[in-house]
């Protein structure tokens, strides 16, 4: 059978939530998807758990190297996908037990290059977004919504997203592998500026753990200050060099200027990890 979804997860130490990760896609058995897993040289039981499920799961397909980051991880599962469609999920996540059949029914109803749906959050507050989703979803205009999905933020993680591979192939995106913060927004910046149409709907059918204490979110990240400028000056170049006409660009450098001086302060809170490391 042809593969209609390749799903891809990058993996660095994640032996406390791995299983549960792949337990949410496995369970769902599909004959159409392939589960690309990437162990990014972790050095914990993460490749062992993996390795137990693809004995008896042929949809499964396990990729090893040493530790290279997440970016280079998932441009590695974008090489290896050879489904229609890639999806991306984070190794301490987990999907809705109607993940594809949701994603089936929304692509029947309008085959759009970039489909995003919303999320549930775990271990956390969970924020109602539901009145920006009902926004984006009753914008008519492309440049409109790809203003408000800018804005709002909504267009940078990849796991609230369904691609479509030939688009990625054709136009040579991928995840810059160089950069510990911000490559999700470029990567899907790059993506959505090179789409057609855009489809937006509030189906909560993705998990985001966020209890782990230990997480990136909450350490210190030394020298995000030069990240974050490499950062925003890709997606500048990346909308100047689009083929969008001139006033959509320029709305849209607009907002990442905003964007660009509001990480500023992101910046400034940083500092003051170093003294708590929880902060």
């Amino acid at each position: 059978m042809k593969v209609k979804y390749s799903v891809i997860i990058p993996v660095y130490n994640a032996e406390k939530t791995i299983e549960r990760c792949l337990q949410s896609l496995l369970s769902q058995k599909r004959n159409d998807v392939e589960i690309i897993v990437i162990n990014d040289g972790s050095t914990d039981k993460s490749g062992e758990i993996i390795s137990g499920y693809t004995a008896y799961n042929d949809s499964l397909i396990l990729l090893s190297h040493e530790n290279r980051g997440v970016s280079a991880a998932r441009n590695t599962g974008i090489e290896t996908a050879s489904g229609d469609y890639l999806l991306f999920v984070d190794s301490d996540d987990f999907v809705s037990k109607d993940y594809f059949f949701i994603l089936d029914q929304l692509g029947e109803q309008e085959d759009s290059d970039l489909l995003m749906f919303a999320n549930n959050t775990v271990g956390g507050q969970n924020i109602d977004e539901s009145k920006l989703y009902f926004r984006l979803e009753n914008i008519d205009k492309r440049i409109e919504k790809m203003e408000l999905l800018l804005s709002s933020r909504k267009i940078m993680p990849p796991w609230n997203k369904r691609f479509k591979k030939e688009i990625i192939l054709e136009h040579k995106i991928r995840f810059i592998s160089n950069l510990q913060t911000g490559e999700d927004f470029n990567f899907c910046l790059e993506y959505m500026v090179y789409c057609h149409t855009i489809r937006v709907k509030y189906q909560q059918i993705y998990n985001v753990d966020i209890s782990d204490n230990t997480s990136l979110s909450r350490k210190y990240r030394e020298h995000l200050d030069i990240q974050l400028e490499k950062v925003f000056r890709n997606a500048a170049a990346l909308i100047k060099k689009s083929c969008l006409e001139v006033n959509e660009k320029d709305n849209l450098l607009m907002i990442v200027d905003y964007l660009f001086v509001k990480n500023i302060f992101t910046c400034i809170a940083e500092e003051f990890k170093k003294e708590k490391p929880n902060y």
